[in-house]
């Protein structure tokens, strides 16, 4: 039994914004800790870009399941 598309939006979508908030607490302790700002500004680059792509992916998932159920 294949699992439907909505349930891996919904899956991706959850396990996303899990490892994006895991990400953020990681890099954004390691940055305060050092409190370097050439390193709190590649940290905000770096999370800038993982937002995006997040986003990304949603978007195209999306996408693909209205493609896929013909709305």
């Amino acid at each position: 039994m294949q699992p439907s598309k909505r349930r891996t939006l919904v899956e991706e979508t959850i396990t996303g914004a899990i490892g994006i908030l895991m990400v953020t607490v990681f890099l954004g302790f390691l940055a305060v800790d050092i409190g370097s700002i050439p390193l709190l500004i590649i940290t905000a680059l770096v999370l800038a870009m993982v937002l995006t792509d997040f986003v990304q992916t949603v978007r195209d998932l999306r996408r693909s399941d209205n493609q896929n159920t013909g709305e």
